[in-house]
């Protein structure tokens, strides 16, 4: 294999615009036989030339200019510095010289916009990356003057007028997969072995880029190299070394403590460990030092990873049978001529293990983890039940991830704080009463307002949301693994709950630890109905996984039963729909925090 001769790229973006974008391209680009070096203003030795003078060298010497065009300009370059610039370099733009004339003075100019019209007077090829309207990845607090959005529109005007082509990206990833596309195409085009060589695995990086943009929910891994063609198992030549790279789109909005990676094949391993990335970093981690087979046959292959963070523990597994075999064995038995650089192969890692652990969220609002993943319930009521309902019929249900779910209703000082308005019919006692008397559609809107300012915060968990329980969900943690029916009624009078409760004239206030079940759940029947996030619909007889029901007459489901219902609506099974638009004084909601 030809070793890389590598090619010096010049990024010209302003950092506090880009700072994710530009760590993403120089990770990208530099990686593990990645043919590329990034440099940028940053980078620059100490010496006694002008920035501009220094700028002008790096660009003269790289490959390409990356020039990444937002709404700040950055720093203005300085008169004094402009003018002994210009006299040092009197042609200047020579090629350009409309664009030259526009420029006079070059006043108001920033260093920034400078990087793309030296790349154009030193004649080397300009890629313009521009963020769309979209783009939503600009850190927390980021604020631009007037002036330089309209500095930055000119300086477009004035490069469009040259017919230049300009590429928008609305994410890293897509940002990072256009330019690994475009130095791809630059070096294939320069005819040599190496640069092709180089050109074939910035492609087949850029493909495995594009794939991570569409928001997988699990972590991807790189195995290199493996070969996958015609569809056969991994085959990994003898001799031949394998090394694991692991790709953290983004470590989520609350910090990871630890990441561990564990890489086996047959009886090699090797591990990777980092800890503490900071909130919103993206990292690619590999081991030091790959795997060399030296023995065929048929090893397994496994990867285990486990992520950390304050209150979730996530494990994560791959497994597949390799074939090691030498180059010969190869093409005798499949006819594929191994190549200098196999493609890689991209997996994604299945969570075969997640821990939830207590939270409080904003607002004094206090989650309990509900433990389902892996598990399966049968949801319904037996014939027997007392109070039971043709609709309820028994059938198995299992879920694929765990949950939190809110310890009681959302209260009247909870929505108000998210909604600025408090409907709710028994509005004067007092705020720490559940919120009732709004319809499905505002209860949603809660959920989703209050995940926008929990991101806001950078205090939500990567991949996860607020939203309404599903039936099942609820019912699930109703019971909280118990088939008999828990007693975590709000009824105040402590008897029997056969008949319609006449003592109670109003919800009950949401005071502590009331009825909680074995999840720490309270209130979850006899207070408020609350919203469920499916239509009402029949049951299916076969076993499902994540249910959420749909259907065409539109009717939601409420559960839990309140203060003015009886007993059978009181059940863990018990169902009722309404039409999403109703508004009542018996139907509140809970929420729960899952995956997307």
């Amino acid at each position: 294999m030809p070793a890389h001769e590598f090619r010096q790229i010049f990024l010209s973006a302003v950092t506090r615009e880009f700072e994710r974008s530009r760590q993403l391209l120089r990770s990208d680009l530099m990686g593990p036989d990645m043919p590329c070096k990034v440099v940028e203003q940053g980078d620059f030795a100490v010496s006694g030339m002008t920035l501009l003078e220094k700028l002008s060298r790096y660009i003269s010497e790289s490959m390409a200019v990356v020039h990444l065009v937002g709404d700040a300009t950055g720093s203005v370059a300085k008169p004094l510095e402009i003018e002994a610039y210009l006299q040092a370099h009197p042609n200047f733009l020579a090629g350009y010289p409309s664009l030259r004339a526009s420029l006079g003075n070059f006043a108001q100019v920033s260093y920034t916009q400078w990087e793309a019209y030296m790349a154009l007077s030193h004649g080397i090829p300009l890629f313009i990356h521009i963020a769309d309207k979209e783009f939503t990845e600009r850190p927390l607090g980021f604020e631009c003057a007037q002036a330089e959005i309209n500095s930055q529109r000119q300086h477009l005007d004035r490069l469009r007028s040259l017919g230049l082509d300009r590429v928008a990206f609305v994410s890293s990833e897509r940002l990072s997969s256009q330019v690994l596309r475009s130095m791809s195409r630059l070096l294939n085009s320069s005819g040599t072995p190496v640069d092709k060589d180089s050109a074939y695995d910035l492609e087949a990086f850029a493909q495995l880029r594009e794939s991570d943009e569409q928001g997988a929910e699990d972590p991807i891994a790189v195995i290199v190299p493996v070969h996958l063609e015609l569809g056969l198992p991994p085959h990994l030549l003898l001799g031949q070394s394998v090394a694991i790279e692991f790709h953290l789109k983004e470590p989520g909005r609350t910090a990871v403590e630890h990441i561990t990676i564990d890489f086996e094949i047959g009886l090699h391993r090797v591990s990777v460990r980092r800890d503490l990335l900071d909130r919103g970093q993206s990292v690619r981690l590999f081991a030091d030092s790959p795997i060399v087979l030296e023995q065929e046959g048929t090893p397994p292959m496994r990867i285990l990873l486990c992520c950390e963070r304050s209150s979730i523990r996530e494990k994560f597994e791959w497994q597949e049978i390799a074939n090691v075999i030498t180059a010969e064995a190869l093409m005798t038995r499949t006819g594929i001529v191994p190549r200098s650089k196999p493609r890689p192969k991209k997996i994604r890692l299945q969570l075969v293990h997640e821990e939830l652990r207590p939270r409080r969220g904003i607002l004094d609002l206090f989650l309990q983890p509900v433990p389902a993943a892996g598990t399966r319930f049968d949801m319904g009521s037996p014939m027997t039940e007392r109070g039971r309902q043709q609709d309820e019929s028994q059938h198995p249900v299992r879920f694929s991830h765990s949950w939190w779910m809110a310890q009681n209703p959302i209260s009247q000082a909870q929505y108000k704080a998210v909604m600025n308005n408090n409907p709710a019919k028994f509005h004067d006692q007092s705020d720490h009463f559940p919120i009732e008397n709004v319809t499905w559609f505002e209860a949603v809107e809660f959920c989703e307002k209050l995940t926008l300012m929990e991101q806001s915060e950078d205090k939500l968990p990567l991949g996860f949301q607020y939203r309404l329980p599903t039936e099942a969900e609820w019912e699930f943690s109703c019971r909280a693994g118990d088939d008999g029916i828990p007693q975590t009624s709000s009824s105040r009078t402590g008897g029997s709950e056969a008949t319609a409760i006449t003592h109670a004239i109003s919800t009950f206030p949401l005071d502590g630890n009331r009825g909680a079940n074995r999840y720490g759940l309270c209130d979850m029947t006899g207070n408020v109905f609350q919203w469920c996030l499916d239509h009402y619909a029949p049951y299916p007889s076969d076993l499902t996984v994540d249910p959420c029901h749909k259907s065409n007459d539109g009717q939601r489901v409420v559960r839990g039963g309140s203060w003015y219902d009886a007993a059978p609506l009181r059940r863990p099974a018990a169902r009722m729909r309404c039409a999403p638009e109703t508004r009542s004084s018996r139907i509140g909601f809970r929420i729960v925090l899952a995956r997307v």
